[in-house]
């Protein structure tokens, strides 16, 4: 648990390696052959929705 914490307050804290990191899970996983790139959605909860948010401050071209 203090693990967990201490890493998810790196992302709460610093919230342009927050956007980095989530814009590089978009752009690979957008690149998947599985995936429609005009059909992503994202989705999240506590930590989740703070990276969900700041995934949408990115202008990353999500649908919902």
């Amino acid at each position: 648990v203090e693990e967990s914490a201490k890493e998810s307050g790196k992302y709460g804290s610093d919230r342009l390696l927050t956007r980095k990191r989530i814009m590089a899970a978009f752009n690979f996983a957008s690149r998947q052959a599985t995936v429609d790139p005009k059909r992503i959605a994202a989705i999240g909860y506590c930590f989740g929705g703070m990276v969900v948010l700041e995934l949408a401050r990115a202008a990353a071209p999500i649908k919902a």
